[in-house]
């Protein structure tokens, strides 16, 4: 391989890592924490479909899916509409997509119970979408 190329290759990377940082932002240059914290967490529940062995040809009819993209496009669809812009723009808790993250790699393989415990206590929208709202009226009892 000459220099040449390999100075290309190099500016096609950083140029690529660039782009995905850009995506990642939103207006202003300010990065959407929601956006993020969907991509985290499609990554993480990819991550345990494929260390479940649940991503590979015929798995989609077995729970799973056929490919590591197309488990990509189905999560981060699934997280879209569990963290929606209605709710979670502007109010991501960080810590909670943490506690959320670290629980989704964690989980069991097949150990549905398991599923279920992360999805509807570490990850609901509940706790994920609660920075930044203002207090409960306590008057309005």
């Amino acid at each position: 391989m000459t220099t040449k190329t390999r100075w290309l290759q190099r500016v096609v990377l950083l140029a690529l890592a660039g782009a995905g940082a850009l995506l990642a932002r939103g207006c202003g240059g300010v990065t959407d924490t929601r956006v993020a914290a969907r991509d985290q967490a499609t990554a993480a529940s990819c991550n345990y479909y494929n260390r479940c062995n649940l991503i590979g040809p015929g798995e989609d009819t077995m729970g799973g899916f056929t490919s590591y993209s197309s488990c990509q496009t189905s999560v981060s669809a699934y997280w879209e509409g569990k963290w929606p812009v209605s709710q979670c723009q502007g109010h991501v808790d960080e810590a909670q997509v943490s506690i959320c993250i670290s629980a989704i790699n964690a989980t069991q393989c097949m150990n549905n119970i398991d599923v279920l415990a992360t999805l509807l206590l570490k990850c609901p929208v509940e706790t994920v979408c609660d920075a930044n709202l203002p207090p409960a009226d306590a008057s309005a009892d």
